[in-house]
């Protein structure tokens, strides 16, 4: 539900990076609803952190429901763990 919030800061800042997160997001629910190995969640986590914007970086208030995003997803993943 909180993806849109993402799409729409990294579209407001110019970011080309909501085609790779919604990919990230993809990938992740299908590791969440399927047996996977759990190695693959930290390359998940790692893909997340690079994609993840920094507050301090940007005015806009888009920025922290994108962040919240951020991490709401790392949790998840995190969850499998």
């Amino acid at each position: 539900r909180s993806f849109p919030n993402y799409a729409l800061f990294a579209d407001a800042v110019g970011l080309k990076t909501g085609g790779k997160m919604r990919q990230l997001l993809d990938l992740a629910w299908d590791m969440l609803q399927k047996d996977v190995a759990d190695a693959a969640i930290p390359q998940l986590l790692s893909k997340l952190e690079t994609l993840c914007p920094n507050v301090d970086e940007y005015d806009a208030y888009g920025v922290y429901p994108a962040f919240d995003f951020c991490q709401l997803l790392e949790q998840a993943l995190l969850n499998r763990l």
